[in-house]
């Protein structure tokens, strides 16, 4: 039941994830998912309030499963500002990561540093958060830190490294629906300069062409004689271009332009 909200919640469904997440009340998942659901509609005091709790109730002594909410609860702490609290949190995950020596807590780990530092300073711990996300084979995270590393990267005015880390999360995060973060991704590919919605590519319109004409991956890169994975490039630029989150969305948006 947890695990349903929870990719409900990551495709922007909340009204679902939220009924999900009611049937396991207590469970720790279900409590970081709503908590999940307030930050992601500004509600930050509600979502500290949820977060803190749940630290309460987990024993200091037991570090994996608190490990398994320290992300979040950084996240949540600075967007509530509650700067210090934010610090401490950060620092016993940095603990936690530094005796498990797992991947995925490394990452998580350079990921909450990089959240409490400059973008300067942010940019190569969210670099090493991306490889050890990339290590462990959590795509989803992988993608998702590689917008806030977009963010930091556009910061320090590095645009280019920006866009191509936003190409590939969007790639990924095209392929699991996660609407939520896609239009972060559309956010932060606009700041980064970016076509404006509608500046497709030759080879672009190509491709959506035959999306229109309900061909999958495999069939567009046969005819266009391309890759399955340049295809899969292609497509999920043009789902970012045109702030769309599905091919029948983008070809129905695309007919309606007159992009084709």
């Amino acid at each position: 039941m947890v695990q349903l909200g929870e990719l409900r919640r990551r495709q922007g469904r909340f009204d679902e994830a939220e009924f999900l997440f009611a049937q396991a009340e207590f469970h720790p998942s279900a409590i970081a998912g709503r908590a999940r659901i307030h930050l992601a509609s500004g509600d930050y005091a509600s979502a500290w309030t949820a977060i803190r709790g749940l630290l309460d109730w987990l024993p200091q002594n037991s570090r994996v499963l608190r490990a398994d909410v320290l992300y979040l609860a950084v996240v949540v702490a600075r967007a509530a500002g509650e700067v210090e609290q934010a610090q401490l949190l950060a620092d016993e995950l940095r603990l936690t990561a530094a005796l498990t020596r797992t991947d995925s807590l490394m990452a998580s780990a350079s990921a909450a540093d990089a959240l409490l530092a400059p973008p300067a300073a942010a940019v190569p711990l969210l670099n090493e958060a991306v490889r050890l996300f990339n290590a462990a084979g959590l795509r989803f995270d992988e993608a998702h830190t590689r917008l806030f590393l977009a963010e930091a990267l556009l910061a320090t005015g590095d645009k280019v490294a920006a866009q191509r880390h936003l190409a590939l999360a969007t790639e990924v995060l095209s392929g699991l629906s996660a609407s939520d973060d896609l239009a972060h991704a559309r956010r932060l590919a606009k700041a980064a300069g970016e076509p404006a919605v509608g500046g497709l590519s030759a080879r672009e319109r190509e491709v959506l062409r035959l999306v229109s004409q309900g061909l999958s991956n495999p069939e567009i890169a046969v005819s266009l004689v391309l890759s399955e994975h340049t295809v899969h490039r292609h497509v999920a630029n043009i789902l970012t271009k045109l702030g769309q989150t599905s091919r029948t969305g983008a070809a129905s948006y695309a007919i309606q332009a007159g992009l084709l």
